[in-house]
């Protein structure tokens, strides 16, 4: 299975710019259950860079349980 790796700047932009949460649902339930299948991932070094802001998009990501790994040579 292919896996996707984000960093911070993938989220943000999307919350923010591109794929508004209230405008976009679909897109980000399709992004949770990416999430909840293993196919979407990011370094726990995400959720630390967002909790700098801790808004929406923070409380957003601290839900997603699968999406935080931790850093690794491989990712």
């Amino acid at each position: 299975m292919q896996k996707y790796c984000l960093d911070t700047s993938v989220l943000i932009e999307s919350w923010v710019r591109n794929y508004r949460y209230s405008s976009f649902p679909s897109f980000w339930k399709k992004m949770e259950d990416s999430i909840s299948k293993g196919i979407i991932i990011a370094p726990d070094i995400v959720l630390n860079e967002l909790k700098r802001k801790e808004d929406e998009l923070y409380e957003w990501a601290k839900n997603q349980k699968k999406l935080f790994v931790p850093l690794s040579t491989e990712i």
